[in-house]
């Protein structure tokens, strides 16, 4: 048997994502109090302007994105998120194609919808302390930003990674706990 041999990353499905984490009510809620700056870091970054052609975000301009929001390195361990897992996020939040020939384009770039996919999936998979976690570690503000700014300046020492960070690990948080301070930290370092 094959698949007996596959990492985690290879094997998941990444439609269980979507069906048990991010397809739901306060999900939604979230992205659409956001949608506005969504929508214009999207545009900005696909970098089309094309009306007749749908953007289409690619890998390197989502390389950076992610490092204009100051994702890598951040997590809960001395290595954080890096280039593998926004790679691994950006693969999995492709829509399947039927006719991948027909679709070369589809099937190496993500539309707007895909992109925030992405992110819910850039969330679950990163160690992201919460606010406890960040006022117990001395940060007063309970701030994501604040945190990571602390550990970038050698005044705070990283929390350890939560135990529901490995992909193999049950969720321990809703996502929508975990999405919507990531979502200010990029935005409040994008914009």
């Amino acid at each position: 048997n094959i698949l007996a041999h596959f990492t985690v990353e290879a094997s998941l499905n990444s439609n269980l994502f979507r069906k048990d984490r991010l397809y739901n009510r306060e999900i939604a809620t979230l992205l659409t109090s956001h949608i506005k700056v969504l929508k214009a870091i999207f545009k900005y970054y696909s970098g089309t302007t094309n009306i007749k052609k749908p953007a289409r975000l690619t890998l390197q301009k989502m390389f950076t994105l992610v490092t204009d929001a100051d994702l890598i390195g951040i997590g809960g361990d001395e290595q954080g998120f890096t280039k593998r897992e926004v790679k691994l996020c950006f693969i999995w939040s492709r829509m399947f194609l039927i006719d991948e020939d027909k679709n070369k384009k589809r099937l190496s770039t993500l539309g707007f919808v895909d992109m925030l996919e992405c992110f819910g999936r850039f969330a679950d998979m990163l160690s992201l302390p919460d606010q406890k976690d960040i006022i117990a570690a001395g940060i007063a503000s309970g701030n994501l930003s604040d945190y990571h700014s602390g550990i970038r300046n050698l005044t705070l020492a990283p929390l350890p990674n939560r135990p529901s960070a490995n992909l193999k690990a049950a969720a321990t948080r809703p996502l929508v706990k975990k999405l919507q301070p990531l979502l200010e930290y990029m935005i409040g370092n994008l914009c």
